[in-house]
């Protein structure tokens, strides 16, 4: 209400309250007064009203207006995705060349097989650039919506009575229109792009799904017509064919696209293989030092031959072992594993195994690789008809002549037999399959032949260097390093554990198996109970997360007793010792970190919320501090030892009375080697309550010696002070620095008693200084007259007087 006209009211109803008769006219005119006033604060407060709410509404819709523009600044390019799904497509004609192409020649298992592993990663590929078109479209579908939302809201088009109110009005819809023009033009067309991106994408999905089906028929029909004549026999004219040149060329095209997507599917388990492999080769450096140590390696390795060559034998060993954590690898992945394993072992067999069993081996071996270059052939060629007739022919002469010599009686791993036999029969059914025209079963049959023969040594030749490093470990480890490894060395002899050669059978079946196709059908039941989630009210879970949980613990802490291992002074020599020790004390925080990064991750691999995972281990802690107090108070002592390094991994201490050295400093307990050789187990807490002296806290290792003599009273002490400043000097294992000195201690009952004292290097060589000193000493001092007296009582006899003696008998 304006403020004039509501004193104007006030002072009329106080002039109409003191007069004695009120004018009727005047009261009709003063209530209409009102009432127009009324209307009129209605009415601007509701303009002001509007006028507010259209001041929101337009600043609703330039913030929103510009995080769109935002986000189609900083959006996916369009551009790239359409070059992704070219590029997509343009791959899956080539992984399509000689399956979708050429209709009526024959198709086989080969080609199949790694045209559907190619375009399965296609799938994956397209799915993923569909997921993303779908979120980016979805997300500008939103915008175009909630501006189109904020655009429509009614208080936007109420007009104001008042003219120049609603000129301000229309000039700030003029600025918003042209702010919000452009980037709803750019909706609408990134809209429509992502339109059309959606329907190709939607289109090359339904070609890939469209492909695998045709892949499943057509290797569901060869598998049905395994044993059927597939083309003619070898000596009839064969059926025309791409030229080799062509087929060599689309198998390299197929390969290469094979082996990357595998490899980068797979790095995390390419990278751990790696690290396996420098850790088994720093263990196997590790014994092949300290046995060089000790003096027992033989110049001919029998028995050792893991430690000839530490960086082949890790090689052989964990490729052999771990190749089976990659699941369903292409053939290409294999063979460069194998390529790798088994050249590893034939270095190794360099100048150990006869020249009879070298030739043996090099020649199955160059057979290998050209059956393993065969397989990678995808289609059929009539010269590659006569190629695997030749490979498998050669195989089967020298297997032949191997069994019907004499030289059997050579072989240093017995059961090669048995797999050479195994051999002669596959090859022989693979030469028979090719001459009467059975393509596919001769081809697998003559790469699982080879495959066979190769694997099965090397696995063979992998459990015999096992357990040669096994034996080595028992022969230089003692108790309590030997608990490291979770192995117990008594049970370990000449010949590798039954449970070795079961996991080589298992694992050589499976390998070669994987070469024929009806292997998928067999293990699919077996893979879906394994993959497939089993629900227990709220929580899912299957049996391969459970598996990987306790894998991962089981890995973590073999990891963490390896690097406790590597961090003790146990397969070093002591002149490492002072470079180790600085590392030692860090060694348990590392081993912690290494724990509970495998808990955490374990919990992850397994599926389990980490939100919910610690809510258990809290529960279990604090039950777990009531219920071992004693071993949390160690665990925390072994922590603040670690930082405040009062001690440190090879330093000699005295503690409780015990002299010796720190060789390990473990979760609850650290490990004293004493002077005589024994450990001492020593609780961390009391490590860090009691009174420690630690000779190499600061100066290291060296210590200060002392010698006491005596000698006659009467000797020249000067000359005797020199004579054992001389001695001391002369001695080669006598530090010069502090120099050695004498003192005159005291004068004893018998003699002048001198100390000398000088340092050596460690408290050990002390000893053995004083020792070589003393007899010096003595030596000396003979030469020199300088007695050295023993301890002695003068006794004196004492004459009573005649009448004393006579007082006393009485």
């Amino acid at each position: 209400m304006n403020k004039f006209i509501f004193i104007l009211i006030f002072q009329a109803a106080v002039f109409f309250a003191g007069a004695q008769t009120v004018d009727s006219a005047a009261m009709v005119r003063l209530r209409a007064l009102i009432r127009g006033e009324k209307e009129k604060s209605a009415a601007e407060f509701f303009s002001e009203k509007v006028e507010r709410q259209q001041e929101q509404a337009l600043e609703k819709v330039l913030q929103y207006n510009r995080t769109a523009r935002e986000y189609l600044k900083n959006g996916i390019d369009t551009a790239v995705l359409e070059e992704n799904i070219a590029e997509i497509r343009e791959k899956l004609v080539v992984a399509g060349k000689g399956i979708f192409t050429e209709e009526g020649m024959l198709k086989t298992h080969r080609n199949l097989t790694t045209t559907s592993k190619i375009i399965s990663q296609l799938q994956h590929e397209a799915e993923i650039r569909k997921d993303r078109i779908d979120t980016y479209k979805q997300k500008l579908t939103d915008f175009r919506d909630n501006m189109d939302s904020l655009l429509t809201d009614s208080v936007l088009f109420v007009a104001s009575d008042d003219s120049a109110q609603f000129a301000r009005y229309l000039q700030k819809l003029v600025r918003t229109a042209r702010e919000v023009h452009p980037v709803d033009s750019m909706l609408e067309q990134s809209i429509k792009k992502m339109q059309m991106l959606k329907d190709d994408a939607g289109n090359l999905m339904f070609e890939i799904t469209a492909a695998l089906d045709r892949i499943e028929r057509e290797e569901m029909l060869l598998s049905n017509r395994s044993f059927e004549k597939e083309i003619p026999y070898l000596w009839q004219p064969q059926p025309p064919s791409p030229d080799l040149d062509v087929i060599a060329v689309r198998a390299v095209e197929k390969a290469v696209l094979n082996l990357t997507y595998y490899t980068v599917n797979n790095a995390g388990r390419i990278a751990l293989m790696l690290l396996l492999i420098v850790m088994a080769a720093v263990f196997i450096s590790a014994l092949k030092h300290k046995a060089a140590t000790g003096g027992i390696i033989r110049t001919d390795y029998t028995g050792q031959l893991v430690i000839r060559y530490p960086v082949l034998s890790a090689l052989l060993i964990v490729i052999s072992i771990f190749q089976f954590i990659f699941p369903e690898p292409p053939f290409i992945f294999s063979c460069c594993l194998w390529l790798v394993s088994t050249a590893s072992l034939t270095w190794i067999f360099m100048g150990f195994i006869s020249r009879y069993w070298m030739s043996f081996w090099l020649s199955m071996w160059m057979l290998f690789l050209l059956a393993c270059a065969d397989n990678l052939v995808l289609q059929i060629a009539p010269a590659e008809r006569w190629l695997m007739f030749f490979i498998a022919l050669c195989g089967l002469v020298i297997g032949l002549l191997v069994l019907s010599g004499k030289h059997r009686l050579w072989l240093r791993e017995k059961a090669i037999v048995y797999f050479i036999i195994c051999f002669i029969i596959i090859e022989v059914l693979a030469v028979a399959a090719n001459t009467y025209g059975r393509f596919n079963l001769s081809k697998s049959l003559l790469a699982s032949g080879y495959i066979n023969l190769i694997i099965a040594i090397s696995f063979l030749w992998t459990v015999r260097l096992i357990n040669e490093g096994l034996m080595l470990a028992s022969q230089m480890f003692q108790t309590p390093e030997r608990r490291l490894f979770y192995i117990n060395f008594n049970m370990i002899g000449s010949k590798a554990p039954m449970f070795l050669y079961v996991f080589l059978v298992i694992g050589w079946f499976i390998i070669l198996a994987r070469n024929f196709f009806e292997f998928r059908f067999l293990t699919e039941p077996v893979k879906n109970f394994i993959y497939d989630e089993i629900s227990v009210g709220d929580y899912s879970f299957s049996i391969y997360s459970i598996v990987s949980f306790f894998v991962v613990l089981i890995i973590a802490a073999v990891i963490s007793r390896i690097i406790s291992f590597f961090g003790t002074d146990s397969y070093a020599s002591s002149k490492d010792i002072n470079e180790k020790s600085g590392l030692g004390s860090w060694i348990l925080l590392i081993r912690i970190f290494i724990i509970i990064m495998g808990a955490v991750l374990a919990f992850a691999v397994a599926g389990i919320p980490l939100d919910k995972a610690t809510i258990v281990l809290g529960a279990l802690g604090v039950g777990i501090g009531f219920g071992f107090q004693a071993l949390v108070q160690n665990l925390v002592s072994g922590i603040i030892l670690t930082f405040e390094k009062p001690v440190n991994v090879g330093d000699f201490v005295e503690i409780k009375g015990q002299a010796g050295t720190i060789k390990s400093i473990g979760f609850r307990s650290s490990v004293l080697m004493t002077l005589e050789g024994s450990s001492v187990i020593i609780p961390n807490g009391e490590i860090l309550n009691d009174n420690v002296i630690n000779w190499t806290h600061e100066r290291g290792m060296t210590r200060r010696t002392e010698i006491t003599i005596g000698v006659a009273y009467g000797t020249d002490l000067e000359k005797a002070r020199e004579i054992l400043l001389m001695l001391t000097d002369a001695h080669g294992s006598v530090l010069k620095s502090p120099a050695p000195f004498v003192l005159m201690t005291e004068f004893a009952n018998s003699s002048v008693n001198l100390q000398v004292f000088f340092w050596a290097s460690t408290p050990i060589a002390g000893r053995f200084i004083k020792s070589e000193l003393i007899i010096e000493i003595q030596k000396a001092f003979k030469e020199n007259n300088i007695i050295i007296p023993f301890p002695q009582q003068d006794v004196y006899i004492k004459q009573f007087p005649a009448e004393e003696k006579q007082g006393s008998e009485l």
